[in-house]
């Protein structure tokens, strides 16, 4: 997981994007828990601390995360994707 502001800045900046507090509020809903949680559920937690985010937002930011390797899109073959926060090698269980 990293955590640092300037590594978080660093990774964003090399792919052409700044460290807005929109994505450092996102990808610390994703990172502050165990699960694996959809948009939506990461949309309503972030709008506790930003409350004119919207939805749209959540979910573009999420790209950016992903695209920058700050989390992980985790496909269960659902019609939602989950993320993960946690880069470090570990399994996932699907049943």
């Amino acid at each position: 997981m990293i955590s640092d502001k300037k590594e978080i800045g660093r990774r964003l900046s090399a792919k052409g994007y700044r460290l807005t507090k929109q994505r450092l509020a996102v990808l610390r809903v994703v990172q502050s828990t165990d699960s694996h949680p959809d948009a939506r559920w990461i949309y309503e937690r972030v709008r506790k601390e930003i409350p004119k985010i919207s939805l749209g937002t959540v979910y573009r930011t999420l790209g950016v995360l992903k695209e920058t390797g700050l989390v992980q899109e985790l496909d269960y073959g659902s019609s939602f994707s989950h993320y993960d926060g946690n880069l470090e090698r570990h399994q996932h269980i699907v049943c």
